[in-house]
């Protein structure tokens, strides 16, 4: 059941990453409401959770799902998001990561297979005590989806380069 439900949030993952590619080209995109929040709209658990596992965050964002709070923003120059029920437990977290923070040993294993390539973007998810890179490699013919999980990388999407500007 995890694998079923950590195979969908990959393939979520790397639709998300298509789309924001193509999204970046679309005027007047819409997106979730910010929530303002205050103490009885949220589990004080969220709360808490968030502010002892990111402490420090800036540009924080809060979204209210159905049976979960969304949570977005920066913490070390790195953008990222959080989702937690509404019990305070965190079902994921994903860190957008430029190459130059990017661990050396991850960026070197990318570098090693695709080195013709140029690293776009990359993603770090943390799921179910799971760590899994997913990195966009570009080139002038091709775009790339790679995954990386405990050193091992497999090629999940290859798409031609339409080259759009």
């Amino acid at each position: 059941m995890k694998k079923l439900l950590f195979t969908t949030l990959i393939g979520t993952v790397v639709t998300v990453l298509i789309a924001s590619q193509l999204y970046a080209q679309l005027p007047n995109g819409k997106d979730l409401p910010t929530v303002t929040v205050n103490s009885a709209k949220m589990s004080e658990k969220v709360w808490h959770n968030f502010q002892q596992e990111f402490e420090g965050a800036t540009k924080v964002s809060w979204y209210k799902t159905d049976k979960s709070w969304l949570i977005k923003f920066t913490l070390n120059e790195i953008a990222q998001q959080v989702l937690y029920n509404n019990y305070g437990q965190q079902v994921y977290h994903i860190s957008y990561v430029y190459e130059n923070k990017m661990p050396d040993d991850v960026k070197a294993q990318v570098k090693n297979t695709y080195h013709n390539f140029l690293i776009n973007q990359s993603l770090k998810v943390d799921q179910d005590n799971r760590t899994i890179w997913i990195v966009t490699l570009e080139s002038p013919a091709k775009i790339l989806f790679v995954r990386i999980e405990e050193g091992e990388m497999e090629l999940v999407k290859e798409m031609d380069n339409a080259g759009i500007e």
